[in-house]
């Protein structure tokens, strides 16, 4: 799971300047095992803490193998480790058990196993509910640090008041309870982890092994000349805000100039980057120096939000449409008859052996058939461009001035574009979709205060809105939108050229 804190690197970015990052020496100290042993059994903990080969090749991967990351790993504690303390001595439990989260998951909230344990206590889905734990489409309060503590916390009382060696309930922990029960009956009903450890799976038989080598390389990293890596955030560096209504990571970001991926981290429980709202309180955490920003635009960010979460559609009125006959073909099916294909194609049998030149009823599988059928298309609307350029469309009126006064007649003008709008034969349609309006005489010409913009994958009315200097309401009167309207790609819908 080390290797899984590489994905940090943003994180990293946004805080490298922090003043309390010390790179690692590059030289790797050499102990024997009796200074080892010596230096184990200084670390003062309830927990056993053995000393042996296999202890010695985890010592290696953290001490020498892995130290880089080990370094990380202990920059990261610097935000987790105050919390884990903070309730382990609450429950009354050994405090050295913060270092399981690290051979858990190497400090990832969001890391997920193989097998679905997820979080940075790494609990599976049934363990989790049965300890509490809120898992939806939106929330996983595995991944919340504080949360699935006080979760991992219970596991570790209930488990050492069944075998009272904490040991074994770390055992338990990697395994689950029945395979340590089986374990110590195979071994005659000794409750001893080293005792009962052959008859455990491979991979419990190394776990309890790391669990110690951490803990010890842990205390005694600065001997091994490895540095905590603080460059991502202290547990002081952050605090708490309570969110009432809906708010994206996104907005979150733009609002308070912090990287998505620095609120992803800091928020690891919001699974799609949305905190839901509602009848909930939710937390969200934040850089302390971002707090005061956000209360002061808590409003505009959960307003952008709403407006980024909400299904906008062009509304098209039913007279939009045409209905087109339109040919197609079907393959026949194995053992379909001429009226079952009839009847799939929505035709009649006269129809389909009509069109096909059928002599008989008889079809074989896999024969191509045409039909026709009735298909909703937009109705095709004139272009204005080409509505001006045509020379045999003219439409005969008389532009007069304030007075009545005849100023010009028989004008080539195409009336009523739209239903605001009149132009005469020098209106002209640029290249970028606006159109140039000379319709009122004696006055120099003017742009009209809209043009047209095809929607892309991807567009919302928001971001539309912002790129032109407009609102979404405004789209929204200027299109004839409703309230819960979507925008479909290829769509062209109005949008302000000047604000």
């Amino acid at each position: 799971m080390l290797d899984s804190m590489v994905t940090l690197n943003s994180v990293i970015r946004f805080n490298e300047l922090n003043p309390l990052y010390k790179p690692s020496d590059n030289s790797v100290p050499v102990f024997s095992q009796e200074e080892i042993e010596k230096q184990m059994a200084k670390i003062q903990t309830p927990i056993p803490l053995t000393y042996n080969h296999a202890v010695a090749q985890y010592v290696n991967v953290y001490a020498k193998n892995k130290r880089q990351l080990t370094s990380r790993l202990m920059g990261l504690s610097k935000l987790y480790y105050p919390l884990f303390e903070q309730e382990l001595d609450k429950q009354g439990l050994p405090l050295e058990f913060k270092h399981l989260a690290a051979v858990e998951s190497a400090l990832n909230p969001i890391a997920v196993s193989p097998m679905g344990a997820t979080g940075i206590w790494q609990f599976m889905y049934a363990t989790g509910k049965r300890y509490g734990l809120s898992i939806g489409s939106y929330v996983d309060e595995r991944r919340d640090p504080y949360l699935s503590t006080v979760a991992a916390c219970k596991y570790f009382k209930d488990m050492y008041a069944i075998y009272g060696d904490w040991l074994l309930v770390i055992a338990s922990y990697n395994c689950g309870p029945g395979n340590v029960n089986k374990a110590i009956a195979r071994a005659g009903g000794v409750k001893n982890f080293w005792a009962i450890s052959r008859f455990l799976p491979a991979e419990t038989r190394n776990y309890v092994p790391a669990f110690i080598a951490a803990t010890y390389v842990m205390n005694y990293a600065k001997e091994y000349n490895i540095a905590p890596a603080t460059a991502e955030f202290m547990y002081h560096m952050v605090d708490t805000v309570t969110v009432k209504n809906r708010v994206t990571f996104n907005q979150l970001s733009k609002a308070l100039d912090v990287p998505r991926e620095v609120i992803s981290f800091l928020n690891p429980i919001y699974k799609k980057g949305v905190v839901p709202g509602g009848d909930e309180i939710f937390k969200l955490m934040l850089p302390t120096n971002k707090i005061a920003v956000y209360i002061a635009n808590e409003s505009s960010i959960e307003k952008y939000s709403t407006e980024e979460l909400t299904p906008v559609q062009y509304a098209f009125k039913e007279d939009d449409f045409i209905y087109k006959e339109v040919k197609k073909t079907a393959i026949v099916k194995k053992n379909e008859t001429l009226k079952q294909f009839a009847q799939r194609t929505k035709c009649s049998v006269g129809e389909i052996k009509k069109w096909n030149k059928l002599a008989s009823s008889k079809l074989k599988r896999g024969q191509k058939l045409s039909y026709y059928a009735l298909v909703k298309v937009p109705k095709p609307k004139e272009k204005v461009q080409e509505a001006v350029a045509a020379k045999n469309d003219s439409v005969q009126i008389n532009v007069t001035d304030s007075t009545g006064t005849a100023l010009a007649s028989n004008v080539e003008t195409l009336s009523k574009v739209d239903d605001q709008t009149e132009v005469d034969s020098n209106s002209k349609v640029a290249e970028d979709g606006t159109l140039q309006l000379t319709y009122e005489p004696g006055k120099e010409a003017r742009k009209s205060n809209y043009k047209y913009h095809t929607v892309q994958r991807g567009d919302t009315l928001w971001n539309i809105a912002r790129r032109y200097d407009g609102t979404v309401e405004q789209l929204k009167q200027m299109n004839n939108l409703s309230r819960n309207a979507t925008i479909k790609v290829g769509a062209k819908i109005k949008v302000p050229v000047n604000g």
